[in-house]
């Protein structure tokens, strides 16, 4: 929880680094979250050094539940981002607006 947490927050201030808005922050914050592969690197370096082998199955669980919920918190970018703007007072979500289309 602490990795997944982390990551979004790393995602967060990259993208306002680089010159994102909230929201475009927020989703790098959320795309980020499920880059397990540098956690089977960690998880393969564990092994090596001798982890318990008792915890080498959550190791692998872990990666596989940050693969599968990187995707479904991307997926609710915007119910996140409004939630995460009223709580820090971010601009809210401007409404799409569909143009008419000419015949």
């Amino acid at each position: 929880m602490v990795t997944l947490l982390g990551n979004f927050i790393a995602g967060i201030i990259a993208g306002r680094r680089a010159g994102y808005s909230y929201r475009g922050a927020t989703n790098v914050g959320l795309t980020i979250t499920s880059r397990g592969e540098f956690s089977i690197i960690l998880a393969n370096l564990a092994k090596a050094g001798g982890l318990l082998p008792v915890l080498q199955p959550f190791a692998a669980l872990y990666v596989l539940i940050l693969a599968i919920l990187g995707p479904l918190l991307t997926k609710e970018s915007k119910w996140i981002y409004s939630k995460l703007a009223n709580v820090f007072g971010w601009p809210p979500l401007k409404e799409k607006t569909k143009q008419k289309q000419l015949a």
